[in-house]
C-alpha cells in the first residue's frame, strides 16, 4: 500500500485534473484519462476516487458519477462511460461494494468512498454471493440497454456474462448459479431474448459463421473441434466457462485453437 500511495503522489504531483462539469468530449477524455497508457491500476482509481462524492447516486448525471465510473473502470468493473448513474453504474457498485465486503446498499456512502480512495482490495466473489443477489446484479445490467437494435441485444448478452464472471463451472449447467462453456452462451443470448442451441457443436452448425474481421462483441467464438466455445467481448478477449474446477472468467482468444465464429444477432 506504501508504494501505491508513493506512486499516487508522483501521481499527483504532475497531473492537474479538473473537477467542473464537461463541456464536450474533449474536456471529458483529457481530464478522465490521466493515467492514460497505464492501463487498469489502483493507482489511478484512487486518484479518480478523491473526487467522489455522494452527489453520485441513482438517476444523477453530474461530476462525480463520471469520477465514479471511472474509479470502478481502473478496478475492472467495466461502468458506463458517462456522467449518467443508470442501472449499468448501479449494478456495477453493487458488486464492487459485495467483492470488497462492504455493505451492499448501491449508495456511494461514506465507506465505500473510503475504500475507493483507500485502494481496499478484493475480498471475495461474486460466485460466493446468494443467487438471487446475482441474478439482480444481471437483471439491472441487461435491462440497462434497449433490445431494439442487434447491436443492442448482443451488447445485454455481453452483460448478462459479465455480471456472472466468478460462477462455477458445472458440466450440463445453464446457470444462474453455475454454467458450463455453452450453458453460459446460450444462457446469455436468452436474457438477451434470443434463443440459441444448447451445445457447442450446435451452436457452431447452427449459427451463421462470420469472418474473424466481420467479429463483434456478442458473437460467439469457437475453439477445438467445435468442443467448447466463449462470448467475445472486444479487444481480442472472450468470457467462457473453462472446466471443472474453474470459473467463469475473461481469457484472450489466441491462448486456445480458434475453430471458427458464429453470430447470432
Amino acid at each position: 500500500m506504501s508504494k501505491i500511495r508513493t506512486t499516487l503522489a508522483a501521481l499527483t504531483a504532475t497531473t492537474a485534473v479538473g473537477t467542473g462539469m464537461f463541456a464536450g468530449a474533449a474536456q471529458a477524455q483529457a481530464v478522465t484519462n490521466p493515467c492514460s497508457g497505464s492501463g487498469t491500476s489502483v493507482a489511478c482509481a484512487m486518484k479518480y476516487a478523491k473526487s467522489i462524492d455522494s452527489s453520485a447516486k441513482f438517476g444523477a448525471n453530474n461530476t462525480a458519477t463520471h469520477y465514479l465510473q471511472a474509479t470502478l473502470r481502473q478496478l475492472n468493473y467495466p461502468a458506463s462511460t458517462n456522467t449518467a448513474f443508470t442501472k449499468n453504474t448501479l449494478a456495477w457498485l453493487y458488486r464492487y461494494q459485495y467483492e470488497h465486503a462492504l455493505s451492499s446498499t448501491g449508495t456511494v456512502n461514506p465507506a465505500t468512498i473510503a475504500a475507493l480512495r483507500g485502494g481496499k482490495g478484493q475480498q471475495r466473489s461474486l460466485a460466493s454471493a446468494s443467487p438471487a443477489f446475482r441474478a439482480y446484479i444481471a437483471k439491472l445490467l441487461t435491462s440497462s440497454t434497449s433490445v431494439s437494435t442487434a447491436s443492442a441485444k448482443a451488447a445485454k448478452a455481453v452483460a448478462y456474462a459479465r455480471a456472472h464472471l466468478g460462477a462455477p463451472y458445472h458440466y450440463g449447467s445453464t446457470g444462474p448459479s453455475s454454467f458450463d462453456c455453452s450453458g453460459l452462451t446460450q444462457a446469455a443470448w436468452k436474457a438477451a431474448g434470443v434463443s440459441i442451441p444448447r451445445t457447442a457443436a450446435a451452436q457452431w452448425s447452427g449459427l451463421k459463421k462470420v469472418s474473424k474481421s466481420a467479429l463483434k462483441p456478442g458473437d460467439i467464438v469457437v475453439f477445438y473441434s467445435a468442443s467448447h466455445v466463449g462470448i467475445y467481448i472486444g479487444n481480442g478477449e472472450v468470457i467462457h466457462a473453462p472446466h471443472t474446477g474453474t470459473v467463469v472468467q475473461t481469457a484472450a482468444m489466441s491462448s486456445m485453437p480458434v475453430l471458427g465464429f458464429v453470430s447470432v444477432a
